[in-house]
């Protein structure tokens, strides 16, 4: 995917983020994610449930969890647009386990 595909937001807040796909924040939101697209948690208890477990998140990107599109935070705070980097593939086992192991916790 290109990176002039874009999402779209207001005021440099990324919790105004809303996905081409249709997804929002009020939606199925959007899980913290590595550059790859595996949902991470900050939480040492999560770990082991598939979610990527690190200690800090210097560099956020978001995951939409409905189509695989990845946003980098930073860059959408500094710029103001949301750009998509790139396309998770969704059919990856590690991808979707963490994907999974977020809306788990998220419907908690």
């Amino acid at each position: 995917m290109r990176r002039t595909t874009m999402g779209s937001m207001t005021k440099h807040d990324p919790d105004t983020l809303i996905c081409p796909c249709g997804n929002h924040q009020g939606l199925d939101g959007f899980a913290v994610c590595t550059p790859r697209g595996e949902a991470i948690t900050q939480r040492e208890a999560h770990c082991g449930t598939g979610l990527i477990y690190t200690e800090q998140i210097t560099d956020p990107y978001l995951i939409c969890p409905r189509c695989g599109r990845i946003y980098r935070v930073l860059r959408m705070m500094h710029v103001g647009k949301a750009f998509v980097e790139h396309l998770a593939d969704l059919t990856d086992p590690t991808i979707g386990v963490s994907l999974a192991a977020w809306k788990q916790l998220r419907q908690h």
